[in-house]
């Protein structure tokens, strides 16, 4: 399975539409969902909406409800943004993720310096800025501590904490400079964990609403970013 984006930039000017393209192939005959997340800079990915191959309607966040939308074929998808803003300014990621009884996987495109979506809305009656709305919901996600500093072989834990009880899966990911993120792992509710990682694991408390990435043996090229992200039903 693979999903790349057909633009690498797009430039617009403010309060025109867009519409951002991905093409992806399939392996199987498992039913799949297409994802679209943004990212502003130093921030983590913020999900937008996700559609069913061939469902008619969009899940989407509430900031999204009424000037996103999406559309997929069986070898594309397509995000239109009605209206831009200033704020809409962001690199903008499409996502596959297979669906069957036994796991869900979610496989983000691989990005490079020219394999991205980058929209840049301008203003033609002001000066070139971005400004970044921030969005609030009631589902909250945070990580602690923010900012980890550990000696080379040893073990480092992050934690987790979330607002809702009733997950479906944890999913852990990391984000290296200039490239898009990448999954370390998946854990069902069950524990059953979707990847053997031999230096990397997670645990889940569903009474307290936290859970931990722990890397063992700690290498010099673990120093990045990491994310936490939770499916819920």
């Amino acid at each position: 399975d693979s999903i790349s984006p057909q633009q690498t930039k797009v430039s617009k000017t403010e309060g025109e539409s867009v519409t951002l393209h991905c093409s992806y192939s399939k392996s199987s005959s498992n039913y799949y969902y297409l994802y679209w997340y943004r990212q502003y800079p130093r921030q983590s990915p913020e999900f937008i909406l996700y559609r069913g191959e061939s469902e008619r309607s969009d899940t989407k966040a509430d900031f999204a409800k009424e000037r996103f939308s999406s559309s997929t074929t069986d070898k594309s998808t397509a995000l239109t943004i009605q209206t831009l803003t200033l704020s809409d300014t962001a690199v903008y990621y499409c996502a596959l993720s297979v669906w069957n009884c036994i796991s869900f996987e979610l496989k983000w495109y691989k990005q490079s310096k020219n394999n991205v979506t980058d929209l840049r809305v301008v203003n033609p009656g002001g000066p070139d800025t971005v400004t970044i709305s921030s969005v609030s919901s009631e589902l909250e996600v945070s990580q602690l501590p923010s900012s980890l500093s550990v000696m080379e072989g040893e073990t480092a834990v992050l934690h987790c904490s979330y607002s809702f009880t009733t997950i479906q899966s944890l999913q852990w990911y990391r984000q290296r400079t200039n490239n898009s993120p990448e999954k370390l792992l998946v854990m069902a509710v069950t524990g059953t964990v979707s990847e053997n990682q031999e230096r990397f694991s997670s645990a889940v408390s569903k009474r307290r609403g936290t859970a931990t990435l722990t890397i063992s043996r700690v290498l010099l090229e673990d120093s990045t970013i990491y994310y936490c992200a939770l499916q819920y039903t």
